[in-house]
């Protein structure tokens, strides 16, 4: 949650700006949630940050493309 508490609403980080953000926040946040024995550093939490925003972005895509269906029914999950 330390990810969606930094950036509001669902980021993007595919231009240089945002990647270098996303490095920054890794190295900031290893410290205390790196488990390198299981080979989760910076890396993995960079990869597992882009993860969740894009699960997130396909969640809410899918829900406003099934909200506009007339009798269709939304399926709700864990990620709302």
């Amino acid at each position: 949650m330390l990810a969606a508490a930094k950036w509001k609403g669902i980021p993007r980080f595919n231009s240089t700006t945002m990647k270098a953000e996303l490095v920054k926040f890794a190295a900031e946040v290893a410290p205390q949630c790196a488990m390198p024995e299981v080979g989760f550093n910076e890396e993995g939490i960079m990869k597992h940050v882009e993860a969740y925003f894009n699960t997130q972005r396909r969640y809410r895509n899918q829900v406003r493309f099934e909200g506009n269906i007339p009798g269709k029914r939304i399926l709700f999950s864990h990620y709302s």
